[in-house]
């Protein structure tokens, strides 16, 4: 599986960022917050992408230093149902809280 950069979405094997070319990449812990990909810029991305790419990155900061753990934010549909829970938990708060 891979992790994902945080910056720009692209997709990296744990191999080649840790033992492949470990300088070529920013990292905070399992996060990639900068990689060679980001050279070109920071891509244009839709809304849903970057909550993905924000819920993966706080994901991967959980998991610290280990960067296998951090691979499962490169699985969008588990950072997808997960983002879906984290809303359904804000809204259910939110209508305790008025009452």
């Amino acid at each position: 599986m891979d992790i994902l950069c945080t910056r720009c979405g692209e997709p990296w094997s744990v191999d080649h960022v840790l033992h492949e070319e470990p300088d070529e990449f920013e990292r905070d812990g399992a996060r990639i917050t900068k990689c060679p990909a980001c050279r070109r810029g920071r891509p244009r991305l839709g809304t849903a992408d970057r909550q993905h790419l924000a819920l993966a990155g706080e994901l991967a900061l959980l998991c610290g230093d280990d960067v296998e753990a951090g691979q499962f934010g490169a699985n969008y549909e588990l950072v997808n149902n997960l983002h879906r829970w984290f809303d359904r938990v804000q809204e259910r708060g939110r209508t305790l809280l008025a009452k």
